[in-house]
This record gives C-alpha cells, structure tokens and sequence, in this order.
C-alpha cells in the first residue's frame, strides 16, 4: 500500500506534459456532432475528426501505442481539444501544424488515473488548415494494460482566416479609411500592410483586441514603416480592453504597416485627419501701414500663417507669413494676435489664416480659414 501510494507520488512529480485541468463545463460547445473515434496507427492513416465535437466513447489504447487523428479548421479561430482518462498509466495528447510534427501547438496529458475519470483540456488559436493530433500511451506501472481515453472538439470561428504568410515582399494592400479585421494565431504572429498616401498631412490610427479565453498575453502591436524601412513610427499596441490610438504625419509615397501580436483578432483602421483650423475674428488697421488680426487660439499647434492680399479671392496680390507660436501675442479669452506692417495705404486687405504642426522639419497645414478685411490707415 506505501509502495503503491509512493509510486503514485513520484509519477505526480515526473509529469513530463503540459497539463490543463478544467471541468467540461468550461467548454462552449456551440454546434456540435457525436462522433466515434479510433485513431489510425500512423499519421498516413488518421482518422478525421470533426472541428465541434461531442465527447467520443471510450477508446482502449495498448502498451506504449499511439493513436493519429486530425482536424481542419476552416477559418482562423479558437481551437479547443479534451482528453478525458481512465485507467491509465501515462497518456498524452499532442496537436502538430503538420504531419512531420515539426511543431506542437498544443499538448495535455497524466499519469497514473484510476476508475475516476481525468479531463485535461488546452485552447489555442489557430490558422485555418489541416491539424494533426497523436494520442501516446506509455507502459503501464502496476495497472492493467488496458488504458482508456475520450475525445472532444470545439472550434470558435473569428470569421477570417490568411491565404498565405505576410512579409515585406508579400504584403497585403491596405486602402486609406478602411477598417480591416485579421487575427494572430499560435502558428501566425506577423501581418504585413502596404499603403500608399498621396497627400501630405495628419492621418489617424485606431485600433482594438478582441481577447480569446486562451493563455498568455494578447495584443496587436502596429509599427508603420517607409519604402525602405529605415524610418520608423510605432503606432500603439491594443490589449483587450485598452485599444490603440495615435496621430501621424505623413508625407505623400509607399508605407508599410507590419503588426505583430499575439493569439488575439483585432481590428484597425488609418484615416485622413484635418489640423484643427484656425479662425481670424477681428481685423483692425491700429496705425499707418499697419494691421492688427485677432484669431482663434488653437492648442496642440506649432504655429500659424497668416496670408494677405487686396483680392477678396486671394487670385493675385497675395502674400504669406508665417508665425511660430511664440512669436503671436496672447489676447485673452482663447485668442491670439499678430501684426503686419508695410502695407499700402488706404487700400482694403483681406486676411485669412491657418495653423500648422511641424514633424520631422516637415510643416502640415490646416485648410484656410474665412478672411476679414479692414481698410489700412
């Protein structure tokens, strides 16, 4: 009895697999099918099983045998797989991207059950495609040779899926003010975007993440590159309940949008963004040649220009200036003025304006305001 209780400890300490426990109850079955399952002897020689589906009998596996199934996923999406024990030895489940089981993507497995069913479970999420699942027993230490297990399947669709790995060479295109929805998986971390701006000016990403009931740390991290890759600008990364927002100013040609993350689906997007305008609210002529314009205090600019011209329609005689902020007067009440000097006399001069934010030695401008006009003293 103390040799018995003994072995059963040290086999509890030698578990070599993985291990989810979890009640059944812990699956969501959806749409699912009761089917019969025993495995082919070789991975040449699975039997398919169904993406949802009921526990299976009881299957009876022999000494240090194994069991081959697989499973095609039609989508990307939450894979989730149940080993159920009795009367066992040692019995592990692995589940490999291909049948040269050059990858495990998902594993659970125990020693040493009696009469008193074991549920193991693991979830993942996974590509679309062809999956390989090997039921392994070891010999038995004091227990009958007959070992027995169930299996279960449960699949939920993201409703999207990859044709193909991304890269630089072979990103997808992404169209300005769109939104895309694509997922990580445990065999797909990476997704590549190409994009191309043809105006200069401020532009909008958003995104957010869709987290799965699967283990680990699920994110979409989005880091936006030029052609060639040697500049940079990280966008954000959105975890579940903390999407990703960021503002960006981008100069006309080719980018590339790589977002890296983990088993999560997630949805972004990049959208034209106007610079605040500004507002010219008053114009007066305070001494000879000389105008005084008042115009609206915008934050979160670096300057603004003013321009000019004795043409109501700014068709000709026009003339440009540009003010950092420093160089504008504060006016109260969320207002600023700038002066102009050397202008004609007893002439009547429209004026307009509009702000600017400076990135990379590289100016963005808002539209123009509507002018005002005064009559120079």
């Amino acid at each position: 009895m103390k040799k018995e209780k003994l072995l059963k400890n040290i086999g509890g300490v030698l578990l070599a697999l993985t291990v989810a426990v979890s009640p059944i109850s812990a699956f969501n079955t959806g749409n699912i099918i009761v089917a019969e399952a025993a495995g082919g002897s070789t991975f040449d020689t699975t039997v398919e099983l169904p993406a949802n589906m009921e526990w299976t009998g009881w299957n009876e596996i022999g000494v240090a045998s194994q069991d081959f199934y697989k499973v095609t996923l039609p989508s990307d999406g939450i894979f989730k797989i149940g080993l159920m024990l009795k009367n066992t030895s040692h019995i592990g489940l692995d589940v490999f991207n291909s049948s040269d089981t050059s990858y495990r993507v998902m594993t659970t497995g125990q020693m040493n059950v009696d009469d008193s069913a074991w549920t193991g479970t693991d979830s993942k999420a996974l590509s679309a495609g062809t999956y390989y699942i090997r039921v392994s027993s070891e010999s038995p230490r004091n227990r009958s040779q007959k070992q027995s297990y169930r299996l279960k399947t449960v699949f939920e669709s993201y409703g999207v899926s990859e044709n193909g790995k991304d890269s630089y060479d072979n990103p997808k295109e992404y169209t300005l003010n769109t939104s895309v929805t694509d997922s990580f998986t445990a065999t797909d971390a990476e997704d590549w975007y190409k994009v191309n701006i043809t105006q200069e000016g401020k532009y909008h990403y958003t995104a957010v993440a869709e987290s799965e009931v699967v283990s680990g740390y699920n994110y979409a991290d989005a880091t936006l590159y030029n052609q060639d890759l040697f500049e940079k600008q990280h966008l954000g990364k959105a975890c579940s309940g903390s999407p990703a927002s960021s503002d960006i100013y981008l100069a006309p040609g080719t980018y590339y949008l790589k977002i890296e993350g983990n088993q999560v689906k997630y949805t972004f997007s990049l959208n034209n963004a106007k610079i605040e305008n500004g507002k010219v609210t008053k114009v007066k002529s305070p001494g000879k040649k000389k105008a005084e314009i008042t115009i609206k205090d915008v934050t979160g600019v670096n300057g603004y220009e003013i321009q000019f011209s004795t043409n109501k329609n700014f068709s000709k005689n026009v003339k440009t200036k540009s003010f950092e902020i420093a160089k504008t007067q504060i006016a109260g009440n969320n207002k600023r003025k700038i002066k102009i000097n050397k202008l004609k006399r007893h002439k009547k001069y429209y004026f307009r304006v509009r702000t600017y934010i400076e990135h990379n030695n590289v100016k963005y401008y808002s539209d123009w305001s509507d002018a005002k006009s005064v009559k120079i003293k």
